[in-house]
């Protein structure tokens, strides 16, 4: 009895993954904190690209992304993150936890 509840129970971990990963990247400009602003979204919370990055204004360049949806196993997130402001292009790996901690790793680039 015991089996058969942990295989419901990864079921339903895996149904609410798949949920979750379908989520439009839409969903991600409506709880931006203030004064950041995305323009030109499509795909997905997990994988998308953004036409425009704003900051207070100020257009920082297209954005992409591509998470890895596994490392919320560990209670983290982690995503590939890539920035592309006029004449330059500038990538990292991104991760934290759900307290606001963050980590950048590999971060490589140029910019004007």
């Amino acid at each position: 009895m015991a089996k058969r509840g942990a295989y419901v129970a990864a079921g339903l971990a895996a149904f609410l993954v798949f949920l979750i990963a379908m989520v439009p990247a839409s969903q991600v400009a409506r709880r931006l904190p203030s004064g950041v602003a995305l323009d030109g979204l499509s795909g997905t919370i997990w994988s998308g690209h953004a036409r425009t990055l704003a900051m207070d204004g100020r257009s920082l360049g297209a954005l992409n992304w591509s998470c890895r949806p596994w490392r919320l196993v560990l209670l983290e997130w982690s995503c590939r993150i890539g920035l592309q402001p006029a004449g330059g292009e500038m990538t990292g790996d991104f991760s934290g936890d759900f307290a606001g901690n963050l980590i950048g790793r590999g971060i490589r680039g140029t910019a004007p």
